[in-house]
């Protein structure tokens, strides 16, 4: 009976063991944003807990959240997702949780849709609660 849990808790451990890091999929935006709000990469990984979920009361991480799905082309200057174009968000997180791990387009789409219609859309944090729930659905994918 305890060989299940056993080999449950070994495959979580290799999984987490070859998941990339935050550095290893920064971006070019990534870069542009820390360069405007003048933050590093230290600051950057602060904003992030072990799941990758973000804090929705952070002033700069709220800023730094808009200035990168902006520059991704996923935000327009009204603070309007482009959903098309966030469906890139999943595919890009992916690799956070595990390794090598990519999402098909639908997957993606589909989870993007479960987020577009959980999220307060009007909300000053939109852009890190989008972040969370992008999260929640790689979690619930991949366990």
């Amino acid at each position: 009976m305890w060989q299940v849990p056993f080999i449950l808790l070994a495959a979580v451990r290799v999984q987490i063991a070859h998941a990339e890091t935050l550095t290893e999929v920064i971006t070019p935006e990534d870069h542009e944003c820390m360069n405007a709000l003048k933050i590093d990469i230290n600051k950057l990984a602060t904003f992030f807990d072990k799941q990758y979920k973000v804090k929705l009361d952070d002033p700069v991480l709220n800023e730094y959240a808009i200035c990168w799905h902006t520059r991704m082309g996923m935000m327009d200057e009204n603070r309007n997702f482009n959903w098309e174009k966030v469906v890139q968000l999943p595919m890009i997180m992916m690799p956070l949780f595990r390794a090598g791990a990519t999402l098909s387009q639908q997957e993606a789409s589909n989870f993007v849709t479960v987020c577009k219609q959980t999220i307060d859309l009007k909300a000053e944090n939109v852009s890190a609660q989008l972040n969370n729930c992008i999260v929640d659905q790689i979690l619930k994918h991949i366990m």
